[in-house]
């Protein structure tokens, strides 16, 4: 009886170890990837006339790396689409990701952007591709303000994360 309790617990303790050994391998694979956060300037399109623009830089969290330098820059395109709220704005964003080595884009950077047209503030969401086009392998979210009355350009602020 005493061997049949001794061989379960070491089985126990043998899938127990087993299982956070396979854990720990796993989690490692997460440690490729890469985030932080993001700001430049944000110009929205004027009455659809023409496109607006993003223009700025990505940096590292302090987990992973230097936070006083860009490691990616953004350059894009907003372009306004119609909406039935008349008070609102949306519109999609097109753009890419350049960490100034080697050829452009790293990265091509795809999504949308709503907010009110009175304070020209709202927020944003995009996914993050290999220029390939393969599936998504990041994400890129934040908030933008950029008033209609202000001939200045306006500013976003952003979180990104990518999973290559």
């Amino acid at each position: 009886m005493l061997s049949r309790r001794l061989l379960f617990s070491s089985s126990v303790a043998l899938c127990a170890a087993l299982g956070l050994t396979s854990y720990a391998v796993s989690g490692s694979v997460g440690s490729a990837c890469r985030d932080g956060t993001a700001r430049g300037d944000w110009d929205l399109p004027t009455s659809g006339q023409s496109d607006g623009f993003l223009n700025g830089s990505l940096y590292l969290n302090n987990s992973t790396g230097p936070v006083n330098a860009p490691v990616y820059t953004i350059f894009g395109t907003l372009t306004d689409l119609p909406s039935p709220c008349l008070s609102c704005i949306e519109g999609r964003i097109d753009a890419y990701l350049d960490d100034g080595f080697g050829p452009a884009p790293d990265y091509i950077v795809r999504g949308n952007y709503a907010g009110l047209w009175f304070t020209g503030r709202g927020s944003f969401s995009a996914d993050i591709y290999t220029p390939s086009g393969a599936g998504p392998v990041g994400r890129m979210s934040g908030a933008f303000a950029d008033p209609p009355t202000n001939d200045q350009i306006g500013e976003f602020k952003a979180e990104w994360t990518i999973c290559p």
